[in-house]
C-alpha cells in the first residue's frame, strides 16, 4: 500500500522529534538506566507509579526499541491497519473504488489542515494517539456490523494507549447505544457484555492514572493557566481559527441533516458530541471547571469530519458530472508525493544543524552532563541521549510539574501566558529571547543549577572565553559552564 509512504513522505515521520522526545528518551532510560541521570521531565516522569504515557514507552521498549527500522515497520503496519479500519468504513455506506480513496486522500491530507483543536485523526508519529484511534476506527466498523462486545473491547484496549480518546469515545459510543436500547435497536444483552468487557480493560488504567496523582490541588486556577499557556489549542476553542470553526460547524450541519435519513446510529454520534460539546464551551467560557475541562471535548471533533465527508460523499456521488477515474487518483498522489518531497527538502534543511550537534553530543560529552538549549530542539534529547533542565515540547499534566516547568520556560524563553493570549508567536520570542540572554544571566542559572552545557547560536562564540567553546557548527555552537 503506496498512502502511508506518501503520508510519511508528505508530513515526514519523526522518530527522534515532536513528540516523540517525551517518549523516546524514557524508552533510551529503560534500555540505559545511566542515561539522563539529571532530565527533569523523566526525573519527575519517574516518580509516578503512572502516567499518561507510560503504557506507551512500555509498549514500544519491550518491541521495537532495539532497531530504529522497527519503529519506521510498526509505524506503517499500524498505518495500513488504520487504512484498512477506514477503507472497510467508507465501504460499509456503500462508498467503493476511486471514490473511497480519494475520501481518504481528504481525510489524511486536507482535514489536518483545518481541524479545530489543532487535532488530526492520524499522525506521522508512533506516540499512543494513534493507536487508540486505531482502534477506534475499527470499534466503528464491529458497532455498525452490530458486534457490540467488540466495539467495547477496542475502546477498553484504547484507553491503555491514550485514555481521553478512549475515555471519550466509550463515553459516545455507550450513549449511542443507549439510544439504540430505548428504541429497541440493540441487543441489551449484548450491549451489557460490551459495557462490562470496557470496563474490565478501563478501570484498571484510570485507577492507575488517578493513583498517580500527586496532589489534590490539581484543581486550581493556576492549573487552567499552564494548561492554558501549554496546550491552549487542544483545550480552547478561541485558541482555533475562525475559519476552521465555520467549516466544522458547516460540517456538522450537513451531516446531522444527511445522517438523519442515513443512518440513525451515526445521526446519534452527532448529535451526542454537539450537545457534550455545548456543555463543554459553556464550562470553558463560564465556569472553567478542570475535570470538564480535562475531557478535551475538541478531540472529538474529527470524528464529524469525518462521518461528514462520508456523508458528503454519498449525497452527491451521483450528482457529480464528472466520474472519478484511476487517472484522477494518479494525478492526486503525484502531487502529494511532489509536494511531500518539497516538505521533506526544506524539513531536512532547518534540522540538520540540530541533529549533527545532537549526535556529536552523544560521542563526546559526558552521560551525566547537564544542558541548556534552545526552544525549539525538540530532536536533542533523542539524539544526544543526554539531560536537559527544561525543553517547552516535555510536559507532564501534573501542576507539580508544569509550575515548576513554567518557571523555568520564563527564566530562559521569556514567554508566558500573557503572550500566548495575544496571539504572538511564542517560538520566535522564545528564540529571539533565549539567544539574548545576557552572560550574567547565562553565568547566574548554569551555576545555580549547576548546568554544564549551553547551545547557542554560532553568532555568540566570541561572548565567552576560547576554551569554552567545545563545538561549533553553521548555526550553532555548544559553550561549557564548568
Amino acid at each position: 500500500m503506496v498512502i502511508p509512504l506518501i503520508y510519511m513522505i508528505f508530513w515526514g515521520l519523526n522518530t527522534d522529534c515532536g513528540d516523540m522526545t517525551e517518549i523516546v528518551p524514557a524508552i533510551k532510560q529503560l534500555s540505559n538506566p545511566q542515561l539522563y541521570p539529571k532530565d527533569f521531565y523523566l526525573n519527575f516522569t519517574n516518580q509516578l507509579l503512572w502516567y499518561e504515557r507510560s503504557f506507551i514507552v512500555w509498549f514500544l521498549f519491550l518491541t521495537v526499541s532495539w532497531h530504529k527500522i522497527l519503529f519506521y515497520l510498526m509505524w506503517y503496519i499500524l498505518a495500513v491497519f488504520f487504512l484498512t479500519g477506514l477503507q472497510k468504513l467508507i465501504q460499509y455506506f456503500g462508498i467503493f473504488g476511486i471514490n473511497s480513496w480519494m475520501a481518504i486522500l481528504i481525510v489524511l491530507f486536507v482535514f489536518p489542515y483545518t481541524a479545530i483543536g489543532g487535532n488530526e485523526i492520524f499522525y506521522p508519529v508512533l506516540s499512543g494517539s494513534i493507536f487508540a484511534k486505531t482502534l477506534v476506527v475499527w470499534a466503528f466498523v464491529f458497532f455498525l456490523r452490530n458486534q457490540i462486545v467488540m466495539t467495547f473491547v477496542l475502546l477498553g484496549i484504547s484507553i491503555w494507549f491514550q485514555a481521553i480518546v478512549g475515555a471519550q469515545m466509550g463515553l459516545m459510543f455507550g450513549l449511542v447505544s443507549i439510544g439504540l436500547l430505548a428504541y429497541k435497536k440493540l441487543d441489551y444483552a449484548a450491549f451489557m457484555k460490551g459495557v462490562f468487557s470496557f470496563l474490565i480493560l478501563a478501570l484498571p488504567c484510570i485507577f492507575l492514572l488517578m493513583w498517580s496523582r500527586l496532589s489534590v490541588h490539581d484543581h486550581s486556577k493556576l492549573f487552567h493557566y499552564l494548561i492554558e499557556f501549554r496546550i491552549g489549542h487542544h483545550f480552547y476553542l478561541q485558541y482555533s481559527s475562525k475559519i476552521d470553526i465555520i467549516i466544522f460547524y458547516f460540517l456538522w450541519i450537513i451531516g446531522l441533516i444527511l445522517w438523519r435519513k442515513i443512518d440513525f446510529r451515526v445521526f446519534c454520534f452527532f448529535l451526542i458530541q454537539q450537545i457534550i460539546m455545548i456543555l463543554y464551551l459553556l464550562n470553558s467560557f463560564l465556569v472553567n471547571d478542570s475535570v470538564l475541562l480535562q475531557t478535551q471535548w475538541l478531540k472529538t471533533s474529527i470524528w464529524i469530519e469525518l462521518f461528514a465527508l462520508i456523508g458528503l460523499f454519498l449525497s452527491f456521488k451521483d450528482w457529480i458530472p464528472f466520474r472519478l477515474s484511476p487517472m484522477h487518483l494518479y494525478i492526486g498522489l503525484g502531487v502529494l508525493l511532489a509536494t511531500g518531497f518539497w516538505k521533506m527538502d526544506k524539513r531536512y534543511a532547518q534540522s540538520i544543524d540540530e541533529k549533527t550537534l545532537s549526535l556529536w553530543v552523544k560521542e563526546h560529552i559526558e552521560m551525566d552532563a547537564l544542558f541548556l538549549i534552545p526552544a525549539g530542539f525538540t530532536c536533542f534529547k533523542s539524539l544526544s541521549e543526554r539531560s536537559v533542565w527544561v525543553d517547552y515540547k516535555s510536559v507532564c499534566h501534573q501542576i507539580q510539574y508544569m509550575a515548576a516547568w513554567y518557571d523555568r520556560i520564563q527564566r530562559v524563553y521569556g514567554i508566558g501566558l500573557k503572550d500566548r493570549r495575544e496571539g504572538l508567536n511564542l517560538w520566535k520570542m522564545a528564540d529571539e529571547f533565549y539567544q539574548n540572554l545576557s552572560i550574567d544571566s547565562l553565568v547566574e542559572i548554569c551555576q545555580q543549577h549547576k548546568i554544564n552545557y549551553v547551545v547557542l547560536p554560532s553568532s555568540r562564540k566570541n561572548d565567552f572565553d576560547k576554551n569554552q567553546l567545545v563545538f561549533e557548527n553553521k548555526l550553532y555552537c555548544i559553550i561549557a559552564f564548568h
